[in-house]
């Protein structure tokens, strides 16, 4: 919040930048996206400026050459080719806020998939133990039997016909998804089958989690009926 309102002078520099060589500038945060019409040299002036503009807004700000992909969209008989002209990232496609575009269609990025995933996994982790621990006498086979997973990827998965409303802060994963693949139409037809597997990918992330804390618990409780 603080660098939305702080770069908001930047913002101004870099808004009249692109309106006068008629592109369209955009800034969530520090995730910047300048689109300018031309080529390469047009690329490599629009990054100078941004580079350089920066400094006149803080001396510790900086924009990262690690972080900066630069990517050229030329326009075919039926929609973009892209080529990708430097930065580490972009190399797919142009990257903005969780998205990928080709130039054809839009994609959730990989990244995201994977940070959802990491947060799948600890969610399994705590709720798998805890099932474990409330079940000591059970076995593994029967813990991951009653393990309620329709329970558990309502946390992630897709929620039930109609239910998909503007509040954003009851939408899950697949809320997030499916309203993208809506708002981006036809370019978006690719982002849902991301998700194809996500529910055997959380099943599986659950039962490997409490396999793990019923073998933790198997020493406890030996100990236990020893110490009894």
């Amino acid at each position: 919040m603080i660098a939305n309102f702080y770069l908001i002078h930047f913002d101004a520099k870099l808004e009249q930048y692109a309106r006068e060589r008629g592109g369209k500038y955009m800034r969530y945060s520090d995730d910047i996206l300048l689109i300018i019409p031309g080529g390469d040299d047009e690329a490599a002036a629009a990054t100078a400026f941004t580079t350089g503009e920066i400094k006149n807004h803080g001396d510790a700000l900086e924009i990262k050459a690690a972080k900066t992909c630069v990517v050229k969209f030329m326009r075919s008989a039926k929609d973009l080719s892209l080529e990708h002209l430097t930065g580490p990232q972009g190399k797919n496609g142009l990257e903005y806020l969780g998205f990928r575009y080709d130039g054809k269609k839009v994609y959730v990025r990989e990244s995201t998939i994977l940070r959802l995933y990491r947060k799948v996994s600890v969610a399994a982790k705590r709720d798998g133990t805890m099932h474990v621990l409330s079940n000591p006498a059970a076995s593994a086979a029967t813990l991951i039997g009653s393990f309620n997973n329709s329970l558990f990827s309502q946390k992630f998965s897709r929620v039930k016909k109609g239910e998909l409303t503007d509040d954003y802060k009851s939408w899950t994963f697949y809320s997030l998804l499916k309203r993208a693949a809506q708002t981006f139409g036809p370019k978006g037809d690719r982002i849902l089958p991301q998700a194809r597997n996500f529910k055997e990918q959380m099943k599986e992330r659950v039962r490997k989690a409490i396999l793990r804390a019923h073998v933790r618990q198997q020493p406890q409780a030996a100990r236990c009926l020893c110490e009894s």
